[in-house]
C-alpha cells in the first residue's frame, strides 16, 4: 500500500495517488473474496476546487474498475466502467455483466446529493435524476427509471418485452 497526499486547503492545493497491490492469497484478496492478485490505484492532481483523477482496480487479468473522476467547482463527476461481476453470483452478476457503465454528475452541499445518475449494462438500464438529503433521511423529487432489457439475466426462464420501472421518491 502506498499514499502519496498533497493536499493544502488553504493554497486550494489537492493531489493524491494511492496505490494498492496484494497477492491471491492476501489480504485484499481476502477482503473482496476475489482469490486473485489486486491492484488498485486511484489518482489525480489540482485544487480543492478543481481535480481530474482515475480510479483504477484489477483482478488478476479483469479490469474490475476504471473511472474519471473529476470535482469542478462542487460538482462531482464520476465517469466510465465497473465490472462487479467477479465480486456477486446470479442474477445480480448477469445483469452486471460483462460491464456497467456510469455517468455521475452530482453536487454535494450541506449533506444533500443533487444530481443525475446513470447506470447501463447489456441487461439493464438505470437512470435517476433528483436529490437526496442524508442530514433528514429523505428523497427529494429523485426521478428513477428502469428497464429490463434481457430479463432472463436476472431471473431464470424469466420473459418479457419493454420491462419498466419509474418512480418518484419525495
Amino acid at each position: 500500500l502506498r499514499l502519496n497526499l498533497d493536499a493544502e486547503p488553504d493554497r486550494d492545493r489537492f493531489d493524491l495517488t494511492l496505490a494498492a497491490r496484494g497477492n491471491a492469497d492476501g489480504v485484499m484478496a481476502h477482503l473482496t473474496k476475489v482469490n486473485r492478485p489486486i491492484f488498485v490505484q486511484v489518482y489525480g492532481q489540482g485544487s480543492w476546487k478543481n481535480w481530474q483523477g482515475r480510479a483504477l482496480a484489477i483482478a488478476g487479468a479483469d479490469r474490475m474498475i476504471d473511472l474519471s473522476l473529476a470535482n469542478a467547482a462542487g460538482r462531482y463527476h464520476v465517469n466510465g466502467r465497473v465490472a462487479p461481476g467477479v465480486l456477486l453470483k446470479g442474477g445480480l452478476k448477469r445483469i452486471a455483466s460483462p460491464y456497467v457503465a456510469i455517468d455521475l454528475d452530482t453536487g454535494f452541499d450541506n449533506r444533500r446529493f443533487d444530481g443525475r445518475l446513470s447506470l447501463r449494462s447489456p441487461a439493464l438500464t438505470l437512470d435517476a435524476d433528483g436529490g437526496i438529503d442524508l442530514r433528514t433521511s429523505s428523497f427529494r423529487n429523485l426521478q428513477v427509471s428502469a428497464r429490463l432489457l434481457r430479463p432472463g439475466d436476472l431471473v431464470n426462464k424469466m420473459s418479457g418485452r419493454n420491462i419498466q420501472l419509474r418512480m418518484v421518491l419525495d
